[in-house]
Parts: C-alpha cells; sequence; structure tokens
C-alpha cells in the first residue's frame, strides 16, 4: 500500500472519529456543515474562497501546509489567532508555494478539487 494512501487514511479514520464525537455523543452541529448546492452558481459561490468563513479557510491552509515541508509548516504556525483577512492572504501565499513544488503553474487542479 501506497504512503499517501496509508496517510490518508489516517486522516481520514481521525475525521470519521471526530465527526462521530461531535454529533453524536457532544449532540452538536458538524463543524463545517453547509447545504449541498443545487445550482451550478450555488456550488461556484460556495467553493469561493472570498465566501468562506475563518474555520474553513483555516481547514483549508492546515489541508495544504499537511503537505509541505516542516519549515513552511514552521512559517505558517499560530493560524486561529490571525484575521480572516489575513488568512486569506496567507492561503493564497501557501497555495503558491504548494503549486510551484508541485510544478503547477496556476491554481486551476486545486479549484476544481476544492482543497
Amino acid at each position: 500500500m501506497s504512503i499517501f494512501i496509508a496517510c490518508y487514511l489516517y486522516y481520514a479514520n481521525l475525521a470519521r472519529q471526530k465527526f462521530i464525537d461531535e454529533v453524536f455523543i457532544n449532540k452538536s452541529h458538524p463543524p463545517l456543515f453547509r447545504p449541498i448546492p443545487i445550482t451550478k452558481k450555488e456550488a461556484e459561490t460556495q467553493e469561493s474562497e472570498e465566501n468562506m468563513n475563518k474555520a474553513e479557510i483555516l481547514l483549508k491552509i492546515e489541508a495544504l501546509l499537511k503537505q509541505l515541508g516542516e519549515n513552511v509548516q514552521k512559517k505558517y504556525s499560530g493560524l486561529k489567532s490571525k484575521k480572516r483577512s489575513e488568512l486569506l492572504s496567507i492561503l493564497k501565499d501557501i497555495k503558491y508555494i504548494f503549486n510551484s513544488d508541485n510544478g503547477v503553474d496556476n491554481d486551476s487542479c486545486l479549484e476544481s478539487s476544492g482543497a
């Protein structure tokens, strides 16, 4: 089994357990619940970074940082104390680093995958 699949399965199991704990044990709503979009325009609006709340931006940044080296992760510590506008700027920086590390010149693959 590939190391990437093993990491994916590990994080998927953690997320599933956290979701189960929050929804069924703590009786709260899922942390990033959003309605299912009906139209393509609604889907594009939901995926737009400008329309994301602070928690969603943090989640997206953390997902990208996990795939980058420790030096980059250390550079972007203390994210939870940042303002939403600062987080949007950091997200753009991290996406640029991520794309340049992977040999991608634009954001198209990240935008289309919702990452």
